[in-house]
């Protein structure tokens, strides 16, 4: 069975090839099963690429900008932010690095 999901809700299924509207499509899991939750842009180049478990983002995801250059890479696991959150500029350097889940302040 199919599932159309756009954010974190499920929707009927009613795919039409090449349509800009739909997200993302994946096919539904057994309980506990790890499926590819990837999407592209219309002219086929990579939108991002990950994973779903349970129906939540899971594992690394890749996210690339229109020209295909990568702009982040994250990390979920069951849905939740976790490790090192990147995000980089066009020519692939890093600009920007996030902890999650956030080291703990102390107070001296």
């Amino acid at each position: 069975m199919w599932k159309l999901w756009v954010g974190s809700r499920e929707h009927p299924l009613h795919w039409r090839p090449n349509s800009p509207q739909l997200p993302y499509i994946y096919q539904t899991p057994t309980m506990h099963e790890v499926v590819p939750a990837n999407a592209d842009y219309d002219h086929g180049g990579p939108k991002h690429r990950g994973s779903r478990l349970d129906g939540e983002m899971h594992g690394v995801w890749e996210f690339f900008r229109r020209d295909g250059s990568l702009m982040r890479s994250v990390e979920f696991d069951s849905g939740k932010q976790v490790g090192m959150w990147r995000t980089f500029d066009r020519s692939g350097t890093v600009v920007s690095e996030t902890e999650f889940p956030p080291p703990e302040v102390t107070g001296h």
